[in-house]
């Protein structure tokens, strides 16, 4: 599965989570998930990756806002 598909996928069922079962899943996944990049990013890092980390981090904090407002 390409990533289009999985995010086309995961789009459709979002849109038909009427209980708001998924998008907690997926929350909780994005949650961990910047979690982790945090941990990251309290330690000592090359710049570069110190910069991959925090965009990282944007992005994940991005779609948490996205899939709030499903």
């Amino acid at each position: 599965m390409t990533k289009k598909e999985y995010l086309m996928e995961l789009e459709q069922a979002l849109s038909e989570d009427r209980s708001g079962t998924k998008a907690r899943e997926v929350l909780n996944r994005l949650s961990e998930y910047k979690g982790w990049v945090q941990q990251k990013l309290a330690q000592p890092l090359a710049t570069e990756v110190f910069e991959a980390f925090n965009k990282l981090k944007i992005g994940i904090s991005q779609a948490e806002e996205v899939i709030r407002k499903c």
